[in-house]
């Protein structure tokens, strides 16, 4: 399945502040890096500084592909914003 670039679709599931789950309309391997810059209840070896000195809580994690799941989220979406 080849699909244009301006046709991918990513949605970002969140409970609770947290992010469970990312997936897209395409099978491409697509890897995104989640920061938190909530460090409050971080534990010290889970810290991480940016260049400009700010600290954060980071981790790689990769898309699935679900473009069922992907696809009817943003055609309900199209619904609702023609309400």
């Amino acid at each position: 399945m080849t699909i244009k670039i301006e046709d991918l679709r990513i949605v970002i599931q969140v409970e609770g502040g947290v992010v469970q789950n990312i997936c897209s309309n395409s099978p491409v391997p697509i890897k995104v890096y989640i920061v938190d810059y909530d460090t409050e209840c971080a534990d010290l070896d889970e810290l991480m500084t940016t260049c400009d000195g700010n600290k954060f809580v980071g981790h790689l994690e990769e898309i699935h592909w679900n473009e069922i799941l992907v696809n009817s989220l943003f055609n309900s979406s199209k619904a609702v914003a023609k309400e």
